[in-house]
């Protein structure tokens, strides 16, 4: 699994709580205003990552249509039980915790490693 950039990781927590909030994903002038972009263009060059990467899918020609995958389907058992006490913990969804903590073990490897 890739780890996703700053910015990525903050749309795609922006996309669950908007969705979660609304039942339907934000325009791309909603996300750019929530990322503090200042075109659409930035907004969706992001989304073509998350998308690219397996973390959301998009309808193809339809405003809106944008589903969040769930990563967290693929992990055995037990690793999908301490990641979603993590993510309870930090008040995240489980599949932005899995990317956060692959992102702290590999920051961490390679501060080591310098």
């Amino acid at each position: 699994m890739m780890t996703l950039t700053n910015q990525q990781l903050r749309l795609l927590r922006f996309l669950e709580n908007y969705i979660g909030a609304k039942g339907v994903a934000p325009s791309m002038q909603e996300m750019a205003t929530a990322l503090g972009l200042v075109s659409r263009s930035g907004a969706h060059r992001i989304i073509c990552a998350l998308e690219e990467r397996g973390y959301v899918r998009r309808l193809k020609k339809r405003e809106r249509a944008i589903e969040i995958i769930d990563k967290e389907d693929d992990l055995r058992p037990e690793i999908r039980d301490a990641l979603n006490r993590y993510a309870k913990a930090h008040g995240i969804k489980p599949r932005v915790a899995l990317n956060e903590l692959l992102r702290e073990r590999l920051e961490s490897e390679v501060g080591q490693a310098a």
